[in-house]
């Protein structure tokens, strides 16, 4: 079994020469902790051994400056194809989905096929990450809960100040402002 317990905040594991992860990695944080469970369950799927199928580019993904993420993803690709046959699992507030390279959804038996893993072991797979992902961009959010409203506050406020000198109210002559 692959050691994911160094799972970081937008990535996998990697090992030194020797084979080692890197102390700065080893401890997981909670948010991927769902998903560092859910990769040893599925790396005892027929076909999704670590030799065959990997794993990459684990993040969270955000579109507003308010610090809160919307979806967070991860990536399989068979271990010597791993360009053409990616699938990009991804789980959004509100749903999940499988996705390919070029950004077209791919249903089990697509993904079943580029990853050449039977449609059986791609079903379990994807009902695994999807509670996984779910699980994981919703710790993130709430262990960051406070941060987001700290920074959603000074936005507001920011988007409040005048921009323009038209927008700026001067003091009549003699009225201290």
């Amino acid at each position: 079994m692959t050691d994911h317990s160094g799972l970081g905040p937008n990535h996998l594991t990697t090992r030194d020469a020797a084979g080692d992860v890197p102390a700065a990695e080893r401890a997981a944080r909670t948010w991927d902790l769902p998903v560092v469970h859910a990769l040893d369950q599925i790396e005892t799927l027929p076909g999704f051994e670590p030799d065959r199928v990997r794993w990459d580019n684990f993040r969270f993904w955000s579109t507003g400056s308010i610090h809160r993420m919307g979806w967070v993803t991860i990536y399989a690709y068979p271990s010597l194809t791993r360009e053409r046959a990616s699938v990009r699992f991804a789980a959004i507030d509100g749903g999940c989905t499988e996705i390919g390279p070029i950004d077209a959804p791919l249903s089990v038996d697509d993904m079943a096929q580029r990853l050449d893993v039977s449609i059986e072991s791609a079903q379990l797979a994807t009902t695994a990450l999807h509670t996984a992902l779910a699980a994981s961009l919703a710790e993130w959010n709430a262990a960051h809960a406070l941060e987001a409203v700290r920074r959603g506050v000074a936005h507001t406020q920011r988007a409040a100040l005048p921009t323009t000198p038209d927008q700026v109210t001067v003091a009549p002559p003699g009225i201290d402002a």
